[in-house]
């Protein structure tokens, strides 16, 4: 099976640049499980969340991810910070340890992962690694190495912007690329902080041209509840059911479970979706309402 990445620079109004990153994927034995081939059989599964480069919603997807499948799809998770800076294991321990008996946190250094994996991954239905972002790039590079190659299955988020889409092309052609050249990768790239600016459309336009590539059709936009959620100590659909920025959220977190097999939490997410679509028609018809009256 072949997959082609490609990427499109935006580097001035009259020069583009397109990087073509040809992603050979051997073919194995692997577990295919909704078109996805998930690297073993195992009970528990890890799913990293990844990119060399920070401020891409790393640590805020994989915390709301991880109460989500806890809440959810009633799994019991563990979250590994593999940030030296452990923001996501420090959020936890103030916030969710009430919550300990279905979802834990811990650090582990990127050296020696799969054998620190094995050692406290017993017991828990899912791991979700939250993998390093750093201004030192061959830091955060070797970081994300780890985290893929002990993953079943790896979430690149990336923000459409010309400055992180340079750096989503090397983080996939120096990266990526070598790793398919020798690894079974199951991945999807996930549209992260999008706006309705002109130069997101574009990005995303330009992402979506090619059928090969493993895109999450879904997105998340670029929303402050994301970060109020946090401060409140809370996962956005419990802090704000009926929020557009959670229906995002929800819809993506439908189409993972959708790739990765995951059924039994279904009737849940969509309960919470139609309670946000609900939400969302009343306040239209409020509005209107609103409108129709005299001045």
């Amino acid at each position: 099976m072949q997959f082609y990445f490609i990427y499109i620079r935006n580097l001035s109004n009259l020069l583009f640049t397109i990087t073509i990153c040809h992603i050979i994927v051997k073919k194995t034995s692997k577990q295919k499980v909704g078109g996805l081939k998930l690297r073993s059989k195992k009970n528990t599964k890890i799913i990293s969340v990844v990119n060399s480069k920070g401020g891409v919603g790393k640590s805020t997807l994989a915390i709301q991810l991880s109460i989500a499948f806890s809440k959810l799809m009633n799994f019991k998770v563990l979250l590994v910070d593999l940030d030296d800076q452990g923001s996501s294991l420090n959020w936890f321990n103030m916030y969710r340890e009430d919550d300990s008996d279905k979802i834990s946190a811990c650090h582990l250094a990127s050296k020696f992962l799969r054998k620190q994996l094995k050692k406290v991954s017993d017991g828990y239905d899912l791991v979700i690694l939250d993998s390093k972002g750093s201004r030192d790039r061959a830091l955060g590079d070797k970081v994300s190495v780890e985290a893929i190659l002990n993953s079943d299955y790896t979430i690149i988020p990336v923000v459409p912007t010309a400055i992180d889409d340079l750096a989503a092309s090397d983080f996939v052609e120096d990266i990526i690329q070598p790793l398919a050249g020798e690894e079974d990768l199951a991945l999807g790239i996930l549209l992260s902080k999008t706006t309705r600016s002109k130069t997101c459309k574009y990005f995303k336009e330009e992402y979506r041209k090619n059928d090969h590539v493993p895109f999450f059709q879904s997105e998340i936009p670029d929303s402050k509840q994301y970060d109020n959620c946090l401060s409140h100590g809370l996962a956005c659909f419990e802090y704000k059911p009926n929020d557009m920025a959670t229906r995002s959220f929800l819809t993506f977190f439908q189409e993972l479970c959708e790739n990765l097999g995951y059924s039994k939490g279904k009737n849940k997410i969509l309960s919470q979706l139609k309670k946000v679509n609900l939400s969302h028609k009343s306040k239209n018809k409020k509005n209107l309402h609103l409108v129709k009256q005299p001045l």
